[in-house]
C-alpha cells in the first residue's frame, strides 16, 4: 500500500483517492527498443536490470509484451518485461539500466578495444609473430561492446594480440611479452 491520501476522519467525495495499492512481485518494466532489433525479440526473451540501489545485484525477468506498431518520430517499440521482485527491492519509478540480449555469438574472436588501431576506414592490430616481433594486421570488426569488440576477420583464435605500447612499435618490431597469464593480451615494451 502506498501513502494515504486523506487523515482520519476527513470527508471526502465520490473519485478522491484514499491511497495506491501497489503490487511489487513481480515488478514490470517498460523499455523501448529500436526498430532495427524487432525482428530478433520474442515473447519469454530474458533481460536483465540493474539499478543504483543495489549496484551489485543483477535482476533477471522475461518480455512478455512487444508493442505491434513503432513509434514513428523514435523508430522505437515499447517492450514491457516482468521482473520477479519477491523481496521487494525494485520499487516503482526506479530508473534502471537494462540488459536485453537479442543474439548470442557463442563463438565469437573478441579483443578489448583499446588494441584496435583506426587508419581512415580500415582497422589494424599489432600481433606478436612466432619471432616475437610485432605484425600488424588488418583485421575486420564486428560488435562493439563496453570495452570489447568482435572481430569477425583478420585475426585467428589463439595469435597474441598487443594491447599497449603499440604507438612506440612498428611492423618488425622486437616484442618482450610482459604477462603470460592472458595469452590473448600482451603489453608491447
Amino acid at each position: 500500500m502506498g501513502e494515504r491520501k486523506v487523515s482520519l476522519g476527513q470527508f471526502v467525495n465520490q473519485g478522491t483517492t484514499l491511497t495506491y495499492l501497489i503490487n511489487q512481485d513481480p515488478l514490470k518494466a517498460e523499455f523501448r527498443v529500436p526498430e532495427r532489433f524487432l525482428s530478433q525479440l520474442k515473447d519469454g526473451q530474458s533481460i536483465e536490470v540493474t539499478v543504483a540501489a543495489c549496484p551489485d545485484e543483477e535482476f533477471k525477468g522475461d518480455v512478455y509484451f512487444i508493442d505491434p506498431q513503432v513509434e514513428e518520430q523514435t523508430r522505437t517499440a515499447l517492450v514491457k518485461a516482468k521482473l520477479p521482485n519477491p523481496e521487494g527491492k525494485l520499487r516503482r519509478g526506479m530508473f534502471a539500466n537494462l540488459n536485453l540480449i537479442v543474439s548470442v555469438r557463442s563463438r565469437a574472436l573478441v579483443v578489448p578495444e583499446a588494441a584496435l588501431i583506426a587508419k581512415g576506414e580500415e582497422v589494424f592490430v599489432f600481433t606478436i609473430d612466432q619471432d616475437n616481433k610485432a605484425r600488424m594486421k588488418k583485421v575486420g570488426v564486428g560488435v562493439r561492446l563496453a570495452g570489447k569488440a568482435e572481430i569477425v576477420e583478420g585475426l585467428s583464435e589463439g595469435e597474441n594480440v598487443i594491447v599497449e605500447g603499440y604507438q612506440k612499435i612498428g611492423p618488425g618490431s622486437p616484442v618482450k611479452v610482459k604477462d603470460v597469464s592472458s595469452p590473448a593480451t600482451h603489453d608491447a615494451l
